[in-house]
C-alpha cells in the first residue's frame, strides 16, 4: 500500500513539473501580430452645423484605428442631446470595417437624424464606446508544435460634444405654407382614369422630397374633388429613407377611395403644396396635375337562360354518310 502511495505522489509531482515547464515553453514561443502599447484608436464625431428649423440634423460618430481585428464594439455612455428630438438611426449595430486610405481602418460607429425643437443652439454630449480587439497569438506546444489562438484585448474610446444651430425661418410665409423645409414635388399618380359605371375607385397623390414630412399640414386634397365623386377616405402611408450622401428621402403616399355619383366625365382639380426651398431660400409651391376621370356605362348583363344554347348544325356530308 505504501509503494503504490509513493508511485502516486511520484507520478502527481511529474505532471506538475511536466505542465510548468510546458507553460514556460508556451510563454517563451508566444508571438502575437500587435501589442497593447501598438493600437491607436480614436472617434470623431460630426453634427450638421447649421440648419433652418425643421431641418434635419445628422450626427455621425467614425472610429479610427490601425488594427482591423475588432472582436466587438459596445456603448457604453449614450450622450444627452439638448433642443433635440430622436428620429431615428440608420447604422447602429451594423459595423463595417473601411481602409482610410493611409494604412488604417475607419468604422462608422452611428449615424442618426434628429429634428431642432426651437431655434437656437442644439448640442450632442460626450459620450463613450468600448472596443474589444483580438490579437492572433502563435504559441507552441511540445507536442502539437505551434497553434494560433486569440487574445482579446479591450479599450474605451471617448466622444467628443459636438454642437450647432437651428435657424428661423424668413418672414412672408404664405398662408399655405405647410411648414416643410428641403426640396419636394408632388405629383397625381393616375393622369387619367377610365370607371365603368358608378362604383367605387381609387387615386393617389406622391408627396417626396429631401426633408422631413412628419409634422406639415396635410396637402387640402379634399377640395379638390368635383361634386360628382364622393371621397371616401385618404389613407397616407408613408417611409422616410437614409442616402448616401446623408440626406433623408422623405415619400408620402395618400391613397384617396371615392365613388362616383352619376355616369359622367369630371376632372379632380390639380392639388397645391407650398414648403420651404433650402436651396433657393423662398416659399415654392408645387402642384400636382389634374386628374381626368371618364366614366363609361356598365356592359349589360345577359338575360337568364340567354346565350346558354349554340345552334351548331351537323354537316351535310355527314349526315349523307349516315343514310347512304
Amino acid at each position: 500500500m505504501k509503494r503504490k502511495l509513493k508511485i502516486m505522489v511520484a507520478t502527481a509531482l511529474a505532471a506538475l513539473l511536466f505542465s510548468a515547464a510546458v507553460n514556460a515553453t508556451e510563454r517563451r514561443n508566444v508571438q502575437r501580430d500587435f501589442s497593447e502599447e501598438d493600437v491607436t484608436a480614436q472617434c470623431d464625431a460630426f453634427l450638421t452645423k447649421e440648419v433652418y428649423l425643421g431641418e434635419p440634423v445628422m450626427y455621425t460618430v467614425t472610429l479610427r484605428t490601425n488594427y482591423s481585428r475588432i472582436l466587438s464594439i459596445q456603448r457604453v455612455d449614450y450622450p444627452h442631446t439638448q433642443n433635440l428630438s430622436d428620429i431615428g438611426s440608420v447604422s447602429d449595430y451594423n459595423y463595417q470595417l473601411q481602409s482610410d486610405g493611409k494604412g488604417g481602418y475607419l468604422v462608422e460607429l452611428t449615424q442618426s437624424y434628429y429634428a431642432p425643437e426651437t431655434t437656437g443652439a442644439y448640442n450632442i454630449g460626450p459620450g463613450k464606446y468600448r472596443i474589444t480587439y483580438g490579437f492572433v497569438t502563435v504559441a507552441s506546444d511540445p507536442f502539437w508544435g505551434p497553434y494560433r489562438t486569440e487574445q482579446p484585448y479591450t479599450i474605451v474610446v471617448n466622444v467628443p460634444a459636438v454642437k450647432g444651430k437651428a435657424k428661423k425661418l424668413p418672414s412672408g410665409a404664405p398662408e399655405n405654407f405647410s411648414g416643410a423645409v428641403g426640396n419636394f414635388t408632388f405629383e397625381c399618380n393616375s393622369p387619367e382614369l377610365t370607371l365603368r359605371g358608378t362604383g367605387e375607385a381609387e387615386v393617389s397623390f406622391t408627396l417626396e422630397g429631401n426633408g422631413l414630412l412628419d409634422d406639415i399640414t396635410v396637402p387640402d386634397i379634399r377640395s379638390s374633388f368635383p361634386e360628382n365623386l364622393r371621397l371616401k377616405s385618404i389613407t397616407p402611408q408613408s417611409e422616410v429613407v437614409a442616402q448616401d450622401d446623408g440626406s433623408l428621402l422623405s415619400r408620402v403616399v395618400y391613397k384617396c377611395r371615392f365613388t362616383v355619383k352619376e355616369a359622367a366625365d369630371c376632372t379632380i382639380a390639380p392639388v397645391e403644396f407650398c414648403y420651404f426651398d433650402t436651396d433657393s431660400r423662398k416659399y415654392v409651391t408645387v402642384s400636382s396635375l389634374p386628374c381626368e376621370v371618364t366614366t363609361k356605362p356598365k356592359p349589360k348583363k345577359p338575360r337568364p337562360g340567354e346565350g346558354q344554347y349554340v345552334d351548331n348544325p351537323v354537316p351535310q356530308s355527314f349526315v349523307k354518310a349516315i343514310t347512304v
